[in-house]
Formats: C-alpha cells, sequence, structure tokens
C-alpha cells in the first residue's frame, strides 16, 4: 500500500513535493493509518444514510478518525505552502 496524492495541473516535481509533504504528515500522525481509513469508510457511509453518528463507532475508533483528518489537514497545510493553488486527495492504493 502507498499514499496517492492527486493534484490536477501539477507538474511532477510539484506532485514529488505533495507526496512528500504528505507523507511526512501521515507519519507524524498518532494512528494506525489503514484502520483509521477503514474506520472512516464505515463513517461516510452512515453519514451518507443520514444516520446518527457516535453510538456505532469506540473511542478509539474516533480518536482514529480525528487523528487521520489531523494528518490529512497537516499534508494539506505543507502542500499548500509549497501549492498554495493545490489541495491533495490522500488516498490508499495496492502497489
Amino acid at each position: 500500500m502507498r499514499i496517492e496524492i492527486l493534484c490536477e495541473g501539477a507538474t511532477p516535481a510539484q506532485l514529488r513535493a505533495a507526496r512528500l509533504a504528505a507523507n511526512r504528515a501521515l507519519l507524524v500522525a498518532d494512528v494506525t493509518v489503514l484502520a483509521a481509513w477503514a474506520v472512516r469508510g464505515r463513517w461516510h457511509e452512515w453519514e451518507d444514510q443520514g444516520r446518527e453518528l457516535g453510538a456505532e463507532f469506540s473511542e478509539d475508533e474516533l480518536r482514529a478518525l480525528q487523528a487521520l483528518q489531523a494528518a490529512e489537514d497537516a499534508a494539506n497545510l505543507a502542500i499548500g505552502r509549497r501549492l498554495p493553488h493545490m489541495r491533495a486527495v490522500l488516498d490508499w492504493v495496492s502497489d
């Protein structure tokens, strides 16, 4: 697995800088990122259905979601400093 950074209109050098910034931010996150991604999938399913959240998620899962969001925010902040016109979309892809 690896992190994919998608930035429309970015040059290869800009994509490399974005990928590096995002991966550094994700490494700093205090979370098992793969587990958080799975929880996030369930979270979005519940949101899409307009259902109440919270009761279906443990405190650990909610902390993982918060850490993952913080990592993505940090990645986008780092990317924005270098590439102010871009916002990264972080996603897992299989190698």
